[in-house]
C-alpha cells in the first residue's frame, strides 16, 4: 500500500554535516566572534571609564561651583557689611558737621543779633542826643521869637 517516504534521511552525511557545522563554528568564533566580542567589551569598558571620568568631573564641578557660591556669598555679605558700616560712618560724620555748623550759625546769629542790638542803642543814643540838640534849638529858636514877638508888641 502506501510506502513510507522520509525526507531527510539519517545516515552518515546528517553526522558529517553537524560536524562540519560545529567545526566551522569553532573557525568562526576564533576568527570572527571573539574578536568582536573582544572589541565591544574594550568599547564598554572605554564607556563606562569615560562615564565614571565625566561623573567624577562633574562631582569636582560641583563641589568647585560650591566653594565659588560660598566666597562669592561672603564676599557679597563683607561688601555688605562694608558698605553699611561706612554709611552709617558718613551718616554720623555728616551730622556731627550739621550740628557743628547749625552751633557756628547760632554763635553767628547771636554775634550779629548782639551787634544789631548794640548798633540800635548807639543809633538811640545818637538820635536821642540829636534830638535834644535840635529840640533845644528849636525851644531857644521859638523862645526867642517869642521874645521878639512880645518885644514887638510891647514898643
Amino acid at each position: 500500500m502506501w510506502s513510507r517516504s522520509y525526507v531527510v534521511e539519517f545516515d552518515a552525511t546528517i553526522l558529517i554535516q553537524a560536524f562540519n557545522f560545529v567545526f566551522l563554528l569553532a573557525i568562526l568564533n576564533l576568527i570572527f566572534f571573539q574578536p568582536i566580542i573582544r572589541i565591544q567589551n574594550e568599547r564598554r569598558e572605554a564607556v563606562d571609564s569615560a562615564r565614571k571620568s565625566a561623573d567624577s568631573r562633574m562631582h569636582e564641578l560641583k563641589t568647585m561651583r560650591e566653594g565659588y557660591q560660598q566666597k562669592l556669598d561672603s564676599a557679597r555679605q563683607e561688601a555688605f557689611e562694608l558698605v553699611s558700616s561706612k554709611v552709617a560712618a558718613a551718616t554720623q560724620e555728616r551730622e556731627a558737621q550739621m550740628s557743628k555748623i547749625s552751633a557756628e550759625m547760632d554763635a553767628r546769629m547771636n554775634e550779629a543779633r548782639e551787634q544789631i542790638t548794640a548798633q540800635e542803642n548807639s543809633l538811640r543814643d545818637a538820635l536821642g542826643k540829636e534830638v535834644s540838640v535840635l529840640a533845644d534849638a528849636i525851644f531857644t529858636r521859638l523862645t526867642s521869637l517869642e521874645t521878639k514877638h512880645e518885644a514887638s508888641i510891647g514898643s
